[in-house]
């Protein structure tokens, strides 16, 4: 990973969970960290904490274990999300908005929060279109009404797209990061195309589509201190390899320092 460029990194929950670790392992593991100057700053639980029951409550105490995990690994933070109705957290049901979707939600993080109370690890939510955290104003809100500053913005911007604002991507990162601030605790890297007629929104190579790159990055280097950028959804190491660059290229441009170098 080192020599590819990158410096940072995460884990998914379920394959982190999977086994118990030894104590072993856990040192040797922050040793190879440590040596080869790369930071794992947080796991990714992809559950659904709202889905019905029983299967809220198991993801709701995963989340629990996973939030543990990651405070015995040393991580940032362990990222998740509102969820949905339905057992599927990437179907959107039609009461997600409604008032039980975000009662429920609300809930289900205040148990999350309580269960792992004294434990410093952030819990960001990553905003999805389909699920009640979708937008700079459900962040700041759901994080009022679980009453937790842990509660924190896991920023794709790229999830909070619809026809409505997908070519006003420069005004939607202004608002993001006007609004949250400090509350944006990491983010993800994508960008999208709408070719179709009808909405049919595509992934792209980073720097091709509609995302405002330059924007994005002069953003995030005003902030506190230095967030964490994942570069997600596409498909081959010659593709990541390419995104990076592209990221690179377009955050020299603008000035902003990006932490490690790239092999040419």
């Amino acid at each position: 990973m080192r020599a590819g460029g990158w410096t940072a990194c995460e884990a998914a929950s379920a394959e982190w969970l999977s086994r118990k670790m030894p104590d072993s392992e856990i040192r040797e593991i922050k040793a190879q960290l440590k040596a080869n100057d790369v930071v794992f700053y947080g796991i990714h639980c992809a559950g659904n904490i709202i889905a019905p029951d029983p299967d809220a409550d198991r993801w709701q105490r995963h989340i629990i274990d996973t939030i543990h995990a990651a405070d015995e690994m040393g991580c940032q933070l362990v990222l998740t999300h509102a969820g949905s109705l339905y057992p599927n957290r990437n179907t959107a049901h039609p009461q997600n908005w409604s008032r039980e979707g975000w009662n429920r939600s609300v809930n289900a993080l205040k148990r999350i929060c309580k269960d792992t109370a004294g434990i410093k690890i952030e819990i960001p939510l990553e905003d999805v279109i389909s699920e009640c955290v979708n937008s700079a104003w459900s962040h700041k809100r759901m994080r009022e009404d679980v009453g937790d500053d842990r509660i924190m913005a896991g920023l794709d911007i790229t999830n909070q797209i619809h026809p409505g604002n997908v070519f006003r991507m420069t005004e939607l990162l202004n608002l993001n990061f006007e609004l949250l601030g400090e509350q944006i605790s990491y983010v993800h890297a994508k960008d999208l195309v709408w070719n179709e007629m009808l909405p049919g929104l595509n992934w792209a190579m980073n720097g091709t589509g509609v995302m405002d790159y330059e924007v994005f990055l002069t953003h995030l280097s005003r902030m506190k201190r230095p967030r964490n950028m994942l570069v997600e959804f596409l498909s081959t190491p010659e593709e990541y390899q390419q995104a990076q660059r592209n990221i690179r290229a377009i955050a020299e441009k603008v000035g902003v320092k990006i932490y490690g170098s790239q092999a040419s």
